[in-house]
């Protein structure tokens, strides 16, 4: 070997020590600058790896897009036509700090800062309204995809200009172009701005899809103009905002003589609109008072007083009169009247001991207690949940938080029952564990908790569980057969034919599965575009709104039975192994039989 070979390998030798000792002191600085190590992959198993913190960023990714949305759509400062000083986002920091009893902290940042701190008198942070607000009004600027530290080129930028002018967010000259047609200006019907159904057994023409003035034409006209003003208030937030609809009803308000009509043809007419936008907005206000926001009710409260008081007193103060209801909480619907006589609850003796066990409790209690807690969650979901597909889409997840809780309390009682059956050591207490379960979800049954009775069966036939044979085989007969019953009443085949024909029999109060309207809205909104060219289209909002009709009817009728708190609160904190453990414990239990040992029969 030559010396400049030796010298060579002397040199790779001592690098490699470097290297190595490097990666001892900074192993993470290397990992990211090596470029033969492939990341690709990374932080998909990281995810994949801590629920946990796949949770912390999909809660964070609307700021992670925001600060994108900031870089890409940046404007210059000149631009910028109103902006809060330093000091007065400090107050704000303070009057916080204030608000939650945090003294001292507000007294070293007034310190630190040099800001005197004035003093207010606001019950509640200011800056956490401001925050609510701003959320509230910049949502629909990010509906638009941005993914973090996304590349500023032409086409994201123009998509993001595009996006900010159908929105109305657009500069004061892009707002000068902008033609938003007023209602009455609206051309006559044609294929240009609206479209009616094919073949339809209806009387009245259905609307396939229309320009959004046509379809507000169709809900106040006046002999009917086939739309449903319940279908089109559970879907409208799909094309619209609450805003904008509520300047396209006064502008409809708003009837202008036109044509060679009399003046008493004209004064009908005029009339019968009238009382038709009235109509909607008592409607609206009476169930989708949660559309309102404070602008909106000022302008509401501004039509009412200066525009409906002039023409009809006693619309008016109709009008008026649901608004104050609504503005001090009070719900006709939701009225507390004396229940009847409830079922005596079905208390174990040991009710108050601290060693109280869900398996000390009958199946029965245990049924009525899990749909109690079911039946809570299912009645605050709100038809804006149900829209575009937010519950599964992440940057819409937070408009159906409801609809979550409600997904999670399903998986959470399904992993819960095949915890309960995997924690035990022998097959005779596992099958005994089964047979508890089976009583439980016939009682659910019995009770039309369709949603709680599918949860159970999920657990029961998830791969840890159906695995069990020793425990199965054991299972008794009797317990078995309605498993088997209950199983094909909630089976899949023919799109839950068995279930939904169930469920049309069953008279309320009920809790339905809920999964399978999520997969029906899912397909609706997959299969159809929510345009048909430049028109919106309303049949697929028609067939949205059944889905959520068919949800809404079962909120109605509550449970006439009473809350134990004892019993509830063991089904309310569920413990239970994630999805890995139980099948760890589950082979554990009962280890797979090995092919080359012959199997006991």
């Amino acid at each position: 070997m030559q010396d400049s070979d030796i010298k060579e390998q002397q040199n790779t030798t001592t690098n490699e020590i470097i290297q190595t000792t490097d990666y001892q002191k900074h192993p993470r600085k290397i990992l990211l600058q090596d470029p033969n190590i492939d990341r690709s992959k990374w932080f998909s198993q990281i995810m994949e790896k801590h629920p946990g913190l796949r949770d912390l960023h999909e809660r964070l990714y609307p700021i992670e897009r925001a600060g994108c949305f900031a870089q890409i759509f940046s404007f210059g400062s000149t631009d910028v036509k109103e902006n809060i000083t330093e000091d007065i986002v400090i107050q704000l920091v303070m009057q916080h700090l204030k608000c939650l009893g945090l003294h001292k902290t507000q007294e070293a940042l007034e310190e630190e800062s040099r800001v005197q701190y004035q003093e207010h008198y606001f019950k509640n942070s200011r800056l956490k309204t401001l925050l609510r607000v701003a959320i509230m009004q910049i949502e629909k600027i990010f509906d638009i995809v941005l993914e973090p530290k996304s590349h500023k080129d032409s086409d994201t930028v123009q998509e993001l200009i595009e996006h900010l002018i159908n929105l109305g967010y657009e500069d004061e000259e892009e707002e000068n172009l902008k033609e938003d047609v007023p209602i009455w200006d609206e051309p006559p019907d044609s294929d240009q701005n609206i479209l009616y159904m094919e073949d339809t057994d209806s009387l009245q023409d259905e609307i396939k899809a229309a320009s959004l003035n046509k379809l507000v034409e169709a809900l106040t006209a006046q002999k009917g103009g086939g739309i449903k003003i319940e279908t089109f208030l559970l879907t409208y937030q799909s094309f619209t905002t609450p805003k904008i609809l509520f300047q396209k009803l006064v502008q409809r308000y708003h009837v202008p003589k036109v044509g060679e009509s009399t003046e008493e043809e004209y004064q009908n007419k005029r009339k019968a609109i009238q009382l038709k936008v009235v109509n909607v907005l008592m409607k609206w206000l009476e169930n989708f008072f949660s559309h309102f926001n404070k602008s909106l009710i000022h302008d509401l409260r501004e039509f009412i007083d200066k525009i409906l008081a002039q023409d009809n007193l006693n619309l008016a103060n109709r009008l008026r009169s649901i608004l104050e209801k609504k503005e001090k909480g009070f719900d006709a619907k939701k009225t507390i009247f004396e229940p009847p006589n409830l079922p005596e609850p079905i208390i174990p003796k040991n009710i108050f001991s601290p060693k109280l066990s869900i398996f000390d409790v009958n199946e029965e209690e245990i049924a009525r207690q899990l749909t109690l807690i079911e039946f809570q969650v299912y009645t605050k979901i709100s038809p804006t949940e149900l829209l575009n597909q937010a519950w599964n889409k992440a940057k819409y997840k937070h408009r159906a938080p409801n609809v979550l809780a409600f997904i999670q309390r399903f998986n959470d009682v399904s992993l819960w029952v095949a915890t309960c059956v995997v924690r035990r050591d022998k097959p005779k207490s596992r099958a005994n564990i089964i047979n508890k379960f089976i009583k439980i979800a016939e009682h659910c049954r019995k009770l039309n908790n369709f949603n709680g009775l599918t949860a159970i069966l999920a657990g029961l036939n998830s791969s840890p569980i159906f695995r069990l044979k020793k425990s199965w085989e054991i299972v008794k007969q009797s317990h078995y057969d309605t498993y088997q019953s209950l199983q094909t009443e909630m089976s899949s085949t023919q799109s839950y034919k068995a279930y939904r024909e169930s469920l049309k029999q069953a008279n309320p109060p009920c809790i339905p599965y809920l999964g399978i309207y999520l997969t029906d809205l899912t397909f609706i909104e997959d299969g159809s575009p929510d345009y048909l060219g430049n028109l919106i289209n309303y049949s697929k909002r028609t067939q949205i709104s059944k889905v959520i009709l068919n949800i809404q009817q079962y909120q109605q009728k509550s449970y006439d039975l009473q809350y134990v708190h004892q019993i509830a609160q063991l089904l309310i904190k569920l413990k239970k192994y994630d999805e890995t453990e139980l099948y760890s414990r589950s082979l554990e239990v009962e280890p797979r039989v090995s092919a080359n040992k012959p199997q006991i029969k």
